[in-house]
């Protein structure tokens, strides 16, 4: 039987677990991946010959198995749910999965029709298209960007403010900081993902309008102190 020839991409999720890589650094991210997929786990010798002393930039994306070889952890999942996804699609062509479920012979020739419907803190609701890869999508927050960008910039950040044991936000309190990262950013969701960067590499506790070298020493300052805008 021939190798599955892909594997499912999410670019949502790429976004948001990429963002502040250097081009370098995702060029190298996707160097790896795709050699664990065609190849299967590394070696440390593979690895240093395809990206060389780029790999220690990046070395949080991978594991070691226990044979001491590097992979990343994601992608063997995707690349399982993708093996079981095909061998039950031949299985439906044989005949196999007919019946076997209480839902009749149809359900084996079906994707879960309710894969799209969200349970989170905003309550049961079928997510918009362009939230479908946004985790912390909640259908009680207007968001000024409706894009598969601004979920994987908003998930980050959330991710951020997590790992720094920050208070959760309300709802009302989130609508109110993602409005006034709108207004700092003029509207621009790229704009938007700079603001957001920023506050993540100064290791600030909000977000601050885009700063030149010479008012950074001043806003730092200002957010040390907690006395920030978000």
């Amino acid at each position: 039987m021939s190798k599955d020839p892909a594997f499912l991409f999410y670019p949502g999720d790429w976004l948001g677990g990429t963002l502040g890589m250097t081009l370098e650094e995702k060029g190298a991210y996707l160097e790896l991946l795709i050699c664990q997929f065609n190849s299967g786990h590394m070696t440390s010798h593979m690895v240093g010959r395809m990206v060389g002393q780029v790999f220690g930039q990046i070395q949080d994306k991978f594991k070691k198995d226990e044979n001491g070889l590097w992979y990343n952890k994601r992608l063997d999942v995707e690349i399982e749910k993708r093996n079981s996804f095909i061998n039950s699609r031949k299985n439906n062509l044989k005949g196999f999965n007919q019946y076997k479920k209480n839902g009749g012979h149809m359900e084996g020739h079906m994707e879960d029709e309710n894969e799209n419907i969200y349970k989170g803190k905003g309550g049961v609701g079928e997510k918009p298209k362009w939230a479908e890869n946004f985790n912390n999508y909640n259908p009680k927050i207007k968001y000024p960007f409706e894009s598969e960008k601004f979920g994987a910039i908003w998930d980050y950040w959330l991710k951020y403010k997590k790992e720094r044991k920050d208070k959760k936000y309300t709802t009302t309190g989130e609508q109110a900081t993602i409005n006034s990262l709108s207004d700092k950013a003029g509207g621009s969701m790229d704009k938007a993902a700079d603001i957001v960067n920023q506050s993540i590499q100064q290791n600030w506790a909000g977000l601050f309008e885009l700063k030149n070298n010479q008012n950074m020493e001043q806003v730092t300052d200002l957010a040390k102190t907690g006395r920030v805008l978000n």
